[in-house]
């Protein structure tokens, strides 16, 4: 099953939890990298500019 949902920047912790899935399981198939969202770049602050900045997250 497929779920749908809308997150916005309060959900930045599940779009994070996500995305660092994504990255680990898929290397070299998205524009960014794991180690670009890891580490030192791993903040809150970041995460919920994203949301907030980027019309478009896939």
């Amino acid at each position: 099953m497929i779920e749908v949902a809308i997150v916005t920047s309060d959900g930045w912790r599940l779009r994070r939890e996500l995305r660092l899935a994504a990255l680990a399981a898929a290397l070299g198939v998205f524009g960014s990298t794991l180690a670009e969202w890891s580490g030192a770049a791993d903040t809150e602050q970041r995460w919920r500019a994203r949301l907030e900045d980027v019309a478009l997250n896939a």
